[in-house]
């Protein structure tokens, strides 16, 4: 019966498209810009709690509001600002930046 159990769980999480995770008073170590400019990215000195692939957030730059939360990460990094408040999901080890506070 446990094995079914951790069968049905482990499938779950497998199919299931994202999980939200928060993260709060992080400093960041790295920021930049990947590919043809339109993914940015970030690190910070503690890796995310959600065990995201090489400890990195990710950032699109093709939306307003990703284009507003890198803005805000480099003010953060150029400030020296801790991010209070880091908002993301996770799918497949991928991590995205939906809501950054400062």
């Amino acid at each position: 019966m446990k094995k079914y159990a951790v069968a049905a769980l482990a499938g779950f999480l497998m199919s299931s498209p994202a999980l939200a995770v928060i993260d709060s008073n992080r400093t960041i170590s790295r920021v930049g810009v990947q590919g043809s400019n339109s993914t940015a990215y970030v690190q910070f000195t503690v890796a995310p709690s959600a065990g995201c692939n090489y400890d990195t957030l990710y950032i699109s730059l093709t939306t307003d509001a990703g284009r507003a939360i890198y803005s805000l990460l480099l003010t953060a990094d150029a400030s020296g600002n801790i991010i209070n408040r880091v908002d993301y999901l996770i799918s497949n080890g991928t991590c995205t930046i939906n809501l950054i506070e400062i």
